[in-house]
């Protein structure tokens, strides 16, 4: 019989491993379980929701618990929706409008206001969210278009095209980024929506001591990327430089990745700069940011939230 339950005891992190790589092979492994559905943020645990037929693993989703903060002062509770699965040969079963009631019982049952889900135009799972009375704020997702230079739209200093990569084992570096971080979000007035990162550990957790190796890049003096090695790409999860070169900096770590035969990613909400990003021979794909309420009370809020300006770094994302 099937039925739905949430953190069945009897799946393990190798039940969850090998389930995800027949959703999606390849990309999972004990490292990546462990950083995405089993990290602790703000002291407390994600919630994975699973379809079973008996101890059958059918189909899954995760929610793991953040803080938003708004200019205007608004400070919720989300739940993000990350790991989402369903095993060949059981779609359009059922299974996803299931998983979708459980995490709305989970949010409400955490006290959540909102639910959210990072999605390309093109998921379906982003359509079915809309279907349910999501509100959708534009994304944009980053890569290079081969592994060769973008061209140059910018000009960028000798020392930007000759910066050096660290890896983020020393625990000079270690605090070096967090501390750049911390001072980046405290010296300027909140202008959009962000993750709140109460705890200096969880922006650690969740910046440095990623599931594949991160390094730490200076361009300049005074700016900072972190990028997280994964495969043969490159990810910007964390950027910090001054507005005005911030399309020459991305420029010069898309240009340093090219040179290396790797290629580039990055994830932004700034339509601006996405399209800046075209200009040097990046390619942009469209997304949205799904803010799902998870009750009708919150429904207003939820709406007044998806309306402000909204600013997340790469590595926010789940």
């Amino acid at each position: 019989m099937i039925s739905t339950h949430v953190n069945p005891p009897w799946l393990g992190p190798n039940d969850y491993v090998e389930f995800l790589n027949r959703c999606f092979p390849g990309t999972w492994n004990q490292e990546s379980f462990h950083w995405y559905l089993r990290r602790c943020f703000g002291g407390q645990a994600t919630d994975i929701a699973v379809r079973s037929d008996g101890t059958r693993l059918l189909a899954m989703v995760a929610v793991c618990y953040r803080r938003v903060l708004a200019p205007d002062g608004q400070d919720i509770k989300v739940g993000i929706m990350l790991a989402g699965g369903t095993a060949p040969f059981e779609q359009r079963r059922g299974h996803y409008s299931a998983l979708m009631q459980a995490s709305l019982d989970i949010g409400r049952e955490r006290g959540c206001e909102a639910l959210l889900g990072f999605v390309t135009r093109q998921n379906g799972s982003g359509r079915g969210l809309s279907r349910l009375g999501a509100y959708s704020v534009p994304s944009f997702y980053i890569t290079s278009r081969t592994a060769r230079r973008p061209r140059r739209a910018v000009r960028w200093s000798a020392a930007a095209r000759r910066f050096k990569a660290s890896a983020l084992g020393h625990p000079a570096l270690l605090a070096q980024a967090a501390q750049m971080a911390q001072v980046a979000q405290g010296a300027r007035k909140l202008r959009h929506v962000s993750i709140r990162y109460e705890d200096p550990a969880d922006w650690v957790q969740q910046f440095l001591r990623r599931s594949h190796p991160v390094r730490i890049c200076r361009p300049t003096h005074d700016s900072a990327a972190l990028l997280e090695s994964v495969g043969n790409t490159d990810r910007l999860q964390w950027l910090h430089c001054p507005e005005h070169r911030t399309i020459a900096t991305i420029a010069s770590l898309a240009e340093a990745s090219a040179r290396a035969d790797r290629d580039f990613f990055m994830y932004t909400m700034d339509p601006l700069l996405a399209r800046a990003t075209q200009r040097i021979g990046l390619k942009v794909r469209d997304g949205f940011l799904k803010i799902l309420p998870v009750h009708r009370s919150a429904a207003d809020s939820v709406k007044h939230l998806s309306m402000q300006p909204w600013r997340l770094q790469s590595g926010d994302r789940m």
